[in-house]
């Protein structure tokens, strides 16, 4: 959809007992990571050479959903249940990089439909050099809420400058079992796709090759 594809982050939140470890566990490739610790359980994929192929949600869910059960077997037969999931996260990281549809921090009004830069030549200020911006959502029935943060970054793998739009939804499902979860997940991932496509461009969005 663009370069450097939007990274998902699948979050709920848990508590039990009093474990104190935080555990990485990588695959071969070290895409795939999952994190645990005495209050997280954290599904995400990452790039690590830049030339990974992004796998689609539907991908991502369906192997936290496999994860995330077996890990619920795990706490229950070592006695540290029940896990009580008391808020879910969603996130999308998208690398948006200047050169694809815009030349510089100065043409950012051509990538976001919330940015507008002073074209007036009677103005006193020029078109700023970078610029960061943010706002946050409330998801419907008091769900929780979507963050969305865009601010200028340096990207690890080559440290070239890039606008990182980052899409967090954020926020608890109606109680601890699986089918709730699953349900503010997808409600999650609706308002993150949909609130990108209000925020960003259409042009850009031709670009990107977005369906």
């Amino acid at each position: 959809m663009m370069e450097g594809p939007a990274k998902p982050q699948l979050a709920p939140q848990v508590l039990f007992g009093n474990v104190q470890p935080r555990c990485w566990f990588l695959d071969a490739s070290k895409t795939q990571l999952i994190q645990v610790q005495n209050d997280r359980f954290i599904r995400n994929w990452r790039k690590v050479t830049g030339d990974e192929e992004y796998p689609r949600y539907s991908f991502l869910i369906e192997k936290f959903r496999e994860e995330w059960e077996q890990f619920l077997q795990f706490v229950e037969l070592e006695g540290l249940g029940p896990a009580k999931v008391n808020q879910c996260e969603l996130t999308y990281i998208n690398q948006i990089e200047p050169g694809s549809g815009w030349k510089d921090f100065s043409e950012l009004e051509k990538v976001f439909t919330t940015v507008h830069m002073p074209r007036n030549g009677a103005a006193f200020l020029p078109t700023p050099e970078l610029m960061t911006w943010e706002a946050r959502y409330n998801l419907p029935d008091g769900k929780g809420r979507l963050h969305v943060q865009a601010q200028p970054a340096f990207r690890n793998r080559d440290f070239k400058l890039i606008e990182n739009l980052a899409l967090t939804a954020r926020g608890a499902p109606e109680d601890s079992t699986n089918n709730r979860v699953y349900a503010w997940f997808e409600l999650a991932h609706e308002w993150i796709v949909r609130g990108f496509d209000q925020l960003t461009q259409p042009q850009m969005h031709q670009h990107w090759g977005k369906k």
